[in-house]
């Protein structure tokens, strides 16, 4: 099938050279890459999904912290203030 690709400048120069360093034309380099992401991305979405861990403990939010207040928030990260000094 014959088809008009828009190529970034510095990846269709890349894709050229690498062709060329492999001597095939840059259809074929083009189209194996193709292959090699399409087979790629099939193979990642066969992979099992692993569990994530479940923190099981009781708890909820510390006293004195806000969470819809985000400046707040970024005040206590960016100052390291202790949770228990919240208090």
């Amino acid at each position: 099938m014959k088809t008009t690709l828009l190529l970034d400048d510095e990846v269709h120069r890349q894709a050229k050279l690498a062709s060329a360093r492999l001597g095939i034309s840059l259809t074929r380099f083009i189209e194996e890459a193709v292959r090699l992401r399409i087979s790629t991305e099939a193979a990642r979405r066969a992979e099992p999904v692993s569990e994530l861990p479940v923190c099981k403990s009781k708890g909820g939010l510390q006293p004195g912290v806000d969470l819809d207040n985000k400046a707040e928030l970024l005040g206590i990260l960016d100052q390291g203030t202790e949770i228990g000094k919240l208090r």
